[in-house]
């Protein structure tokens, strides 16, 4: 079982962050029950990490002050503790910033592009900022080999390891558009 859903995101409040908790957990309840599962795949999220600067490693302090990193933590214990009396193995994905092709217009890099293309300055709060960015086509292929291939359940950080300024990412926008 593949789980990457999570129903409105950007809407991150507590009654969003729970109904897909709650969706999830009925889904995963009737899927355990009707099938032969052995192996779960689910995204989480790098907002669990307590940690807002530097590397994330997987053993590090989790914050579940958000309704949504909340929310997705319930999600992994609760199927931890679920894929363990079942004998299933777990994947739990925390995915860092991906994008990609289809992403929403108002996310970032579409959004700075298309201020650039569009030859006006994107406006950027915090453009000193940088995040851990990995592209959709690089997660389906971490995907895919977790699918074919046997490996040790656990917790894994998705992204590139390391982190890169929004100012950087404008950067480079403007050299491809130019």
């Amino acid at each position: 079982i593949v789980h990457l859903a999570w129903q409105d995101i950007p809407d991150y409040s507590k009654q969003k962050s729970e109904l897909n908790l709650d969706l999830s957990k009925k889904l995963f309840n009737f899927l355990f029950e009707k099938t032969k599962c052995k192996k779960v795949i689910v995204a989480g999220t790098c907002w669990e990490y307590e940690k807002k600067y530097g590397i994330c490693k997987e053993d590090d302090n989790l914050n579940t002050s958000s309704h949504f990193a909340r929310a997705k933590f319930s999600l992994y214990q609760y199927l931890k503790n679920s894929c363990e009396n079942l004998g299933i193995d777990l994947f739990w994905f925390r995915l860092f910033f991906v994008f990609g092709e289809r992403q929403k217009q108002t996310s970032l890099i579409p959004y700075c592009y298309n201020s650039i293309k569009n030859n006006k300055k994107p406006s950027i709060n915090k453009p000193e900022n940088s995040y851990d960015f990995i592209h959709v086509n690089d997660v389906a292929k971490i995907l895919l080999l977790a699918i074919e291939k046997d490996f040790s359940s656990g917790v894994y950080n998705i992204g590139n390891g390391f982190s890169t300024s929004v100012k950087k990412i404008i950067s480079i926008i403007e050299k491809e558009i130019t």
